[in-house]
């Protein structure tokens, strides 16, 4: 078996390649560290676990089998510090685990099944520090995770129907982000979700963001404080159901608003 290229079977039971993982899961740690450059995952793998494919900086193509209705889930810290340059997910694809791509500086394209996508939530860190450039949150989703997009290559993001929570700081230090559109079934923005000041000298933002839009029939009701601090808006419109503002004095721009139209 070539060690650098690595193709599973559903058919098989491979115990003897580390011992760790059958045709259903890969095992934690499973290549963790090594050399290899591809892996195709079958279709009927249901769990790729903690640090499966950690720490495998020429591990550059990832493929999944599509063929299959098997639900998916990805570890925590699956695929981090991994050097996977694409990533097209299937739509079995149930959750992404904390940290699961996390510091994948040359992952720049992330896709996620067109239609029929089960994905529900994406977690904490799950693509901070990645290179990825835009991305579209499927229909479906429920929670995007704490900074789970933090320091990343964003330009812009789409976020799907159905997403109702976005956590903290999610997409703070995305320095390349231009735009971000957001769902009507949005209830919740974590606390400064494009914004994070550590201290005077280490503020990560997003002084690109030059628009935001929430869709018609925007169910949020409360703007965190510093939401859209230091970005690049010159006008926003608050939906017309938020109905308090966290310390309106940096909610945009370092200027005090009101609702209605910035």
């Amino acid at each position: 078996m070539d060690n650098q290229r690595v193709i599973l079977r559903s058919a098989l039971c491979f115990k003897n390649l580390f011992d760790c993982f059958t045709a259903e899961s890969i095992g934690s740690k499973a290549f963790y560290n090594t050399a290899i450059t591809e892996i195709n995952i079958p279709a009927s793998v249901q769990l790729i676990e903690s640090e499966a494919f950690a720490n495998t900086s020429a591990l550059s193509t990832v493929s999944f089998d599509t063929n299959g209705t098997v639900i998916l889930s990805i570890g925590a810290y699956a695929f981090a510090n991994s050097g996977v340059t694409s990533a097209t997910l299937p739509a079995a694809l149930y959750t992404i685990g904390d940290y699961a791509f996390y510091n994948t500086k040359n992952l720049v394209t992330v896709e996620f099944a067109a239609t029929g996508s089960q994905l529900v939530s994406i977690g904490n860190f799950a693509f901070a520090f990645s290179g990825v450039q835009n991305i579209t949150i499927p229909e479906g989703v429920k929670t995007i995770g704490n900074q789970a997009f933090f320091c990343s290559g964003l330009v812009s993001a789409t976020i799907g129907e159905g997403v109702e929570s976005i956590g903290d700081y999610a997409f703070a230090g995305s320095e390349d982000l231009t735009s971000v559109s957001f769902p009507a079934s949005l209830r919740k923005l974590g606390a400064s979700v494009f914004y994070y000041r550590v201290s005077s000298s280490e503020i990560y933002k997003c002084a690109k963001l030059a628009s935001a839009t929430f869709a018609t029939g925007s169910l949020l009701e409360y703007l965190p404080a510093a939401t859209f601090a230091e970005t690049a808006l010159v006008t926003f419109e608050v939906p017309e159901t938020v109905k308090t503002m966290g310390n309106a004095e940096y909610s945009l721009n370092g200027s005090v608003k009101t609702p209605g139209v910035f």
